[in-house]
């Protein structure tokens, strides 16, 4: 054994070092790096913002936390109405509305399920965005449709509320109280629902969005 070490340690600790910087260079390895406390007798813990951090990055390096989609109506509905729900009191804006003073875009995310946000037309080019303040982490987005439903639209994202990236295309047959999941590691301050094509001829209506 010592024979090894003194013929091959040099190149193990070299090894070591390169494979510790390449680990650095990563968004789990940085998060690490600067995570490790109460390191002793062999033992390290990560605590506090440091771990958030650090199981963020892993997640995101993973490609995990993949929300998959849902039409459980009142498992929606129950958490659309909950506080995780971070588009409840942001602000909304929206490409038209049924008249000046009701069916207004805030009453697709006030948190109250018989409200609703109604666009002037049957739905085709018409949308709705919900500013959530900041740039955020988001995973999916839940829609309560009314009757009058959209019957392809975009769910995008945006930084400034400007520039729109898709994230998914969604066609419909029917309305429907739906959770829609997005692309792993997805962050954006502004979310908008796209209608590309009218599922009806009357006024499309949402009753609830939800951003989580």
């Amino acid at each position: 054994m010592k024979a090894f070490f003194e013929e091959y340690g040099l190149s193990i600790i070299i090894a070591v070092a390169i494979l510790l910087l390449v680990c650095m260079s990563t968004p789990v390895g940085k998060a690490i790096s600067t995570s490790l406390i109460n390191a002793k007798d062999g033992l390290v813990s990560v605590e506090g913002d440091a771990k958030t951090k650090a199981d963020e990055a892993l997640d995101d390096f993973m490609g995990g936390g993949v929300t998959p989609d849902s039409t459980d109506e009142t498992e929606i509905k129950n958490k659309i109405t909950s506080d995780d729900n971070k588009a409840i009191g942001k602000t909304a804006t929206a490409s038209s509305t049924i008249t000046p003073t009701a069916y207004q875009a805030w009453e697709a995310i006030d948190g109250n399920l018989g409200s609703m946000w109604g666009s002037a037309t049957s739905g085709t080019n018409e949308w709705i965005a919900i500013d959530l303040g900041s740039v955020q982490k988001v995973k999916s987005v839940c829609i309560v449709w009314e009757g009058a439903y959209s019957k392809k639209y975009r769910i995008e994202a945006s930084d400034d509320g400007e520039n729109y990236t898709t994230l998914r295309t969604v066609e419909a047959t029917k309305a429907e109280t739906v959770e829609l999941g997005l692309p792993a590691g997805t962050k954006c301050r502004y979310i908008r629902m796209y209608s590309e094509e009218a599922g009806t001829g009357w006024e499309m209506k949402i009753f609830e969005i939800g951003i989580f």
